[in-house]
């Protein structure tokens, strides 16, 4: 079973990047991108072609939301937007961060 991490970019508390083994984790982009882009993991975490880096945005019940440092506001959520995913749901990049 081969399982996504979230892990601290250069030892940082506020900025993420999701890692499956070598790879990291970063929205579609481009002219064919979905409307909501799936987090793709074709890339090499040394890769200088992608960002990677996603923050935290703190919400008023204590949770966060974590966006993407990219060219445009993406948030990560679970495909179909529950509050309450079941196991094994494909994340995507809401174009929306407004949280609960």
């Amino acid at each position: 079973e081969r399982n996504i991490h979230l892990v601290p970019v250069d030892g940082s508390e506020a900025l993420f990047r999701f890692q499956l083994g070598e790879q990291c984790g970063h929205p579609e982009v481009g002219e064919d991108a979905p409307a909501e882009p799936r987090l793709a993991f074709p890339a090499d975490c040394k890769s200088t072609k992608h960002e990677f880096g996603y923050s935290k945005l703190e919400e008023s019940d204590g949770s966060f939301a974590l966006q993407w440092n990219g060219e445009e506001p993406l948030c990560i959520h679970p495909n179909g937007g529950s509050a309450e995913p079941q196991s094994q749901v494909e994340l995507i990049n809401h174009r929306s961060c407004e949280g609960g």
